[in-house]
């Protein structure tokens, strides 16, 4: 449990200037004082790595039907990754910053600064402020903007702080779902609006490296311990309107389809965490177009199942294989790319009942 002391400042009319943030803005921008990149000291948790992986399961002729990679990365690279080809990933640091303050989701110290948020610097401080000793950064910029990288991301990261130092996170209200999951794991990072941190933790933890591994594999094992196998033949997860729309014009019909197979059916927009979570855990298939909603399979899947995305032939993107490799090279991946329709896509069942059939062929998982 954490701890601090309350320091009420002496503020003028109740508000003081944002100092952090003038300091942030003179070494960035004016180029004055310490590197922003330069902490106190770092320790290299796990080297940095060159993995190979399982082949992904996929039908012939399926990637000529893809547009575009999404933004963020390259076709070049999607290929390399779902060919299970040698992959670089980048080492897991643990850095510690001295006399650093949390304000309002950004961190500021003299070596570095860290944005959590979509939020704006606060020009004007009002919120008082809890000093602490020392504190684990418990949250990154994608875990607070995005689910996904919420749950497969920033909560191994906590795994990763030092024994005995307590994770701290920005003040954000949790959804359910990872109030659950916070709650399922036993990873809550305290959340503070205003704090001040003597030794702030923080681990750089990009790469899928055997460090964050084990971490997957402790989180795999808890939430086993406390929840019933459903051990469904398949799972289908129901993306509806949840987050940006992917443009799946037919995802009803699919939905329907797979049912008719089996299959369950999870739809992250009308069941709470828990029974998510027993749906999921353990099953042989978890299917469903990409997204956040997907991320509730990752940790749930059964050893030696399959992770089938359904992917949209304008925004191709393999990040969930990236994370199963990680996790457990007895996990498996799949796609199947859409056919582009106006402003969407569709997929055919035919197809589908074909990846099916491959995958059984391979895995006999039905």
């Amino acid at each position: 449990m954490i701890s601090g002391n309350l320091v009420v400042q002496d503020l003028v009319n109740g508000t003081m200037l944002n100092t952090h943030l003038l300091r942030f803005v003179a070494q960035k921008y004016l180029k004055l004082g310490a590197n922003q990149h330069n902490t106190a000291s770092s320790e290299v948790l796990c080297p940095e790595e060159i993995k190979s992986s399982k082949k992904a399961i996929y039908l012939d002729q399926d990637l000529d039907r893809v547009i575009s990679p999404v933004h963020a990365t390259t076709m070049e690279r999607e290929t390399t990754l779902i060919n299970g080809e040698n992959m670089q990933h980048g080492a897991t640091i643990r850095s510690i910053l001295e006399n650093a303050t949390l304000l309002a989701g950004h961190v500021y110290s003299r070596d570095k600064y860290e944005r959590l948020t979509r939020k704006k610097h606060k020009i004007l401080i009002t919120e008082p402020r809890v000093e602490l000793d020392e504190a684990f950064l418990g949250c990154t910029w994608t875990g607070n903007n995005f689910f996904a990288h919420w749950l497969i991301d920033d909560l191994p990261l906590n795994l990763s702080a030092p024994d005995g130092v307590a994770s701290i996170r920005n003040n954000f209200e949790l959804s359910e779902h990872q109030r659950f999951y916070s709650g399922l794991f036993g990873v809550s990072p305290v959340p503070y609006k205003h704090a001040f941190i003597k030794k702030l933790f923080i681990t750089e933890d990009l790469g899928q490296t055997s460090h964050k591994a084990k971490r997957y594999q402790e989180l795999r094992s808890r939430i086993r311990k406390k929840m019933q196998s459903a051990n469904a033949k398949g799972v289908v997860i129901k993306r509806g309107s949840s987050g940006r729309s992917r443009g799946f014009i037919n995802e009803d019909e699919i939905i329907d389809s797979l049912i008719g197979l089996g299959f369950d059916m999870v739809d992250v927009q009308t069941m709470d965490g828990e029974t998510i979570a027993t749906k999921l855990l353990d099953a042989k298939i978890i299917i469903g177009v990409d997204g956040s909603h997907l991320a509730h399979g990752l940790l749930t899947l059964r050893d030696g199942g399959v992770f089938i995305v359904i992917q949209p032939p304008v925004r191709f993107f393999n990040i969930y294989k990236s994370h199963l490799d990680c996790m457990n090279s007895d996990l498996n991946y799949g796609f199947i790319v859409g056919n582009a329709q106006g402003d969407g896509f569709t997929l055919e069942t035919d197809r589908l009942y074909k990846l099916l059939d491959k995958v059984n062929d391979q895995l006999g998982l039905l």
